[in-house]
Formats: structure tokens, C-alpha cells, sequence
């Protein structure tokens, strides 16, 4: 249980500086068709332009490499249809605690995008 929220950075840097932007909250075991619709309606300060730009989205069952079935957990795949250039990696805040098996990755709300994160 839980819910997680996706950043990214626009515009291209190319562009002008690159500013953080955030979705709302999205349920763990969100629909693809609606992390889509979440996804879009992220606006620029522009007022024109969505900081995601237009996407696709397809969810998938999670299984760990080392398991043979269904972990109870889901995997999305984005696709950018309409961003131009280098699109930056999308961050992750989330506030839930994630364990496979033995192994587990809890992941701080409150912790900054990674460094790496539009570049």
C-alpha cells in the first residue's frame, strides 16, 4: 500500500534552465491510462506546455529476476511521444517502504532528486 510521485525537469536545457516539476500523488497499483492522464496534466509555468510532454504508458506485472511468479507489485514503462532532445530521467519520491525477498530499498519522501536527475 501506499502512493509515489514522479518529477521531472523542463525545458530542455538546450532550451533555457530546467525547472523541477512534480505529479500528484499516484497510487501504487495505478492504471496505466490514468498515470498517462497524470503524467499530461503536469502544466509548465508557460501556461502552454506540459513539463512531461505527451506520453504512453504501459503497466506490467512485476516479477524479480529471481522469483517465477508475480511479486504484487507493477513496472511502467513511459514512453516521451512528444519531448524533444534529451529527455531527463524521472525522479521518485514515494511514501512506502519496498521489499523483495530479502532485499529491500525504502525510499525517502523528504530526500532530494537525485544529482543526476537533468542532466
Amino acid at each position: 500500500d501506499g502512493d509515489f510521485a514522479l518529477s521531472t525537469r523542463f525545458p530542455n536545457e538546450r532550451v533555457k534552465k530546467p525547472k523541477l516539476y512534480n505529479t500528484t500523488a499516484i497510487r501504487w497499483n495505478e492504471e496505466a491510462a490514468r498515470l498517462e492522464k497524470i503524467l499530461e496534466r503536469v502544466q509548465a509555468d508557460d501556461g502552454a506546455s506540459k513539463a512531461f510532454g505527451l506520453v504512453d504508458v504501459a503497466r506490467t506485472p512485476y516479477v524479480p529476476s529471481t522469483e517465477t511468479r508475480w511479486a504484487g507489485g507493477y513496472a511502467w514503462t513511459v514512453t516521451f511521444l512528444s519531448a524533444v532532445g534529451n529527455v531527463p530521467q524521472m525522479g521518485v519520491e514515494a511514501n512506502t517502504t519496498v521489499t523483495y525477498g530479502t532485499s529491500g530499498l525504502g525510499l525517502n519522501p523528504l530526500a532530494p532528486p537525485h544529482p543526476d536527475v537533468g542532466k
